[in-house]
């Protein structure tokens, strides 16, 4: 009988030794080196901007073109982005073609000959050809816009 009870003593605390050792490597298991990053990753913090922002001279805004191609019927697309600065003031000329301004961050208004439209996150305003814009920033924060361009050529 004796043996049978020690017996089950070293049973238990064998049991219980390795149950312990299973619970300190579940908690270890978050603590170690990451492993080594798929090569087929894509990478996006260290990629340099394709296409950077540029100064719009004597103003107040950068401007950068994403994207300029062929469209339809005789037609060029330009897509390009403008940043106006708190409180400030951009004269536009003349667009050679019909627009849409899509504002991505920040409120301001726009004037398009005798027209005023607000400008604001998710209220797009179409803009017509052969008319100079002026766009101010009203808010204490930069403004983002993003200009549709339809050119005909």
């Amino acid at each position: 009988m004796r043996r049978l009870a020690l017996t089950l003593v070293f049973s238990l605390a064998a049991s219980l030794a390795s149950f312990a050792q299973d619970l300190s490597q579940d908690q270890d298991a978050g603590t170690g080196e990451l492993p080594p990053p798929s090569a087929n990753l894509p990478v996006f913090a260290s990629q340099p901007v394709s296409r950077p922002f540029e100064a719009m001279p004597g103003q107040t805004a950068a401007s950068r073109v994403l994207f300029e191609g062929a469209g339809p019927s005789n037609t060029q697309i330009v897509i390009r982005e403008i940043l106006v600065g708190p409180g400030a003031n951009v004269r536009l000329d003349a667009l050679p073609g019909a627009g849409l301004i899509d504002t991505r961050s920040g409120s301001g208004v726009l004037r398009a000959g005798d027209r005023l439209d607000p400008l604001h996150i998710a209220g797009p305003v179409s803009v017509p050809a052969g008319v100079p814009l002026e766009l101010t920033n009203r808010g204490d924060d930069s403004l983002l816009l993003r200009l549709y361009l339809l050119e005909t050529r």
